[in-house]
């Protein structure tokens, strides 16, 4: 980790989100890092469900640990047990047909570029990756987080829940106790407020121009 760190970590994250026991790179730099997808790529329009009027949650398990059609059905069945419009995605694993009947209230699609889908949303649902993780809290939004098994996940998610943006869906996933977390991160101020303040330390980060100056900088020092 010395050698890794020695020159430049650029971090996306406020100086209020610390992990308990990690320390801070020597040569750390914050900076905004907006969420990147292919939302260029994709051109067929959001989902109807978003303009319903109910409160829109939306749920992914990523793309690497999205090989859970268990996890993806009792996500699938809370949601629909609730007054809620959910967009969930499954990534390009498998067929949403292999999923069986999908609830009225519930999109359930391979990929929707989270940059165009975010913005609509209320809640998410999700596996508590960091990438998903960040761009939730780009857009102040409250979480539910359901770490599956990879080393940042279960440190990322007991972070939300210190943070007091999120909570930690019980495991194994069970689909009752789900709909009240459902129920909670939707009419909870506290956590919504929370996001909020992130969301705001961290677009209050300097832009990531200034990281490609340092990037520069030390590319010039190193030559």
């Amino acid at each position: 980790l010395e050698t890794l760190d020695r020159h430049l970590v650029l971090s996306a994250m406020p100086p209020s989100w610390k992990y308990d026991g990690v320390p801070y790179a020597e040569r750390l730099f914050r900076c905004q890092l907006p969420p990147y997808d292919n939302d260029g790529q994709f051109d067929d329009p959001l989902p109807d469900l978003i303009h319903s009027g109910r409160p829109v949650v939306y749920a992914t398990l990523g793309t690497t640990f999205n090989q859970s059609p268990d996890t993806f059905q009792s996500i699938i069945e809370a949601l629909g047990a609730e007054d809620v419009s959910a967009i969930v995605t499954l990534g390009h694993s498998f067929d949403p047909s292999e999923l069986g009947a999908i609830p009225k209230n519930v999109h359930v699609a391979n990929y929707i570029p989270q940059t165009s889908l975010l913005p609509h949303c209320d809640a998410v649902i999700f596996h508590a990756g960091f990438n998903s993780l960040h761009s939730a809290l780009w857009h102040g939004l409250p979480m539910i987080l359901i770490p599956m098994g990879a080393g940042d996940q279960v440190p990322n998610a007991m972070q939300a829940v210190a943070m007091k943006v999120g909570l930690i869906a019980q495991q194994p996933l069970a689909v009752e106790s789900l709909r009240q977390n459902i129920r909670s991160v939707l009419t909870d101020s506290q956590l919504r407020c929370n996001a909020r303040k992130l969301q705001a330390e961290i677009k209050a980060l300097p832009p990531v121009s200034e990281a490609v100056h340092r990037l520069m900088v030390l590319a010039r020092e190193s030559a």
